[in-house]
């Protein structure tokens, strides 16, 4: 059988496009869910016990550090996405939302259902006509967020100490950058193709 080469092809602009907007809306959204609420957070991140302090919000302060409401919504952001934080200060990882739970759980919803949305549009744009196809363009919008994802760990960093806090880039590139994207998109591209196969055949059905 011979291949059908329309039937794969992708635009990769618009997916890149797309996984941007997702990112972009996914940070807004912690961003006007959170506020400066941030620092109730920090404040139930327990530091090492070797530490003179008890917690981290208490040690920025010290320290005379004041993380701006952008940046503290976007470490709930990276939270949300199970990305830890890069800290000398503190024992083992660091996810703000699990510290502070359950004042911000459902954060850790907006990454998968803002992706799967990202993926159901660029899949439905492409009109795959396989379902492998429409998942396969779904996980392509990771062309988008990854930038945005590795830009992210040195725009929402500050300086403490000689030292900087801030998404681990590792997990932020691997996890938040490429896993995310492509499960979710994935799932997304091929909701997104049922969901256009059905309607076509409702329709059919009432025009017969």
């Amino acid at each position: 059988m011979a291949l059908d080469r329309d039937a794969f092809r992708s635009p990769l602009l618009l997916t890149g496009v797309v996984g941007i907007v997702a990112y972009l809306l996914g940070y807004l959204l912690s961003f006007l869910w959170t506020g400066g609420a941030v620092w109730g957070a920090l404040a139930d991140v327990e530091l090492a016990s070797t530490a003179e302090i008890d917690d981290l919000a208490a040690y920025l302060g010290t320290n005379g550090v004041v993380v701006p409401a952008w940046k503290g919504a976007g470490w709930l952001f990276y939270s949300a996405h199970f990305v830890p934080f890069s800290t000398e200060t503190v024992e083992g990882s660091v996810n703000l939302i699990a510290a502070a739970k359950p004042a911000y759980e459902l954060l850790y919803l907006v990454p998968p259902v803002l992706l799967v949305g990202a993926g159901a549009l660029a899949a439905h744009v492409s009109d795959g006509r396989t379902i492998w196809h429409s998942a396969s363009v779904g996980a392509l919008v990771f062309l988008g967020y990854l930038p945005l994802s590795l830009a992210g760990t040195l725009a929402f960093s500050v300086g403490v100490d000689a030292t900087l806090v801030h998404p681990r880039y590792f997990p932020a590139a691997a996890v938040a950058g490429v896993a995310y994207p492509v499960v979710f998109g994935s799932i997304g591209g091929a909701l997104g193709h049922e969901l256009r196969k059905r309607r076509a055949t409702r329709e059919s059905g009432v025009t017969g």
